[in-house]
């Protein structure tokens, strides 16, 4: 079977627990003859199983861009990434892992195009792409002008 997993991180770039478990997930499918392609962020160079374009909001490690347009900008970027890799390899099923400082733009392209998908859930990331209530809307925006006015 032809598969696309999907994830923010991909060794060598670790930050946590999500990329080490989608390369152990990824080497596993692989052993058992599976065609696995994975799109991922990250510096260096593609191989053919492993593209490097994913664009994220901010490096881990860093904190996450206050300015709101950071999200929909890597959101459409990623979109695009992610049709030119669904154009190209043409997998049959994909597997989502971490979206975190990606986006929702792979995620898109997947259900636009029919793939079946399923997703890895391991923490509370889907959390971050949850609409805003107006009373959080109206909690952050005064935090954030209280945070203004004391810097």
């Amino acid at each position: 079977m032809d598969l696309l997993v999907v994830s923010n991180l991909y060794p060598p770039d670790i930050h946590g627990g999500y990329e080490l478990i989608c390369a152990d997930v990824v080497r596993c499918l692989r052993a058992a003859g599976h065609r696995v392609t994975v799109l991922t962020s990250g510096g260096g160079d593609d191989t053919p199983d492993v593209h490097r374009r994913l664009q994220l909001t901010a490096p881990f490690g860093e904190p996450p861009p206050r300015w709101w347009p950071a999200m929909p900008r890597a959101a459409v970027v990623n979109r695009a990434v992610t049709e030119r890799v669904l154009w190209s390899r043409r997998p049959e099923v994909a597997l989502v892992f971490s979206l975190r400082r990606v986006g929702l733009g792979p995620l898109d392209a997947l259900l636009w195009r029919g793939i079946p998908t399923a997703y890895v859930l391991n923490d509370e990331h889907p959390e971050a792409f949850r609409p805003a209530t107006w009373e959080w809307m109206g909690r952050r925006l005064a935090r954030i002008g209280l945070e203004r006015t004391l810097l």
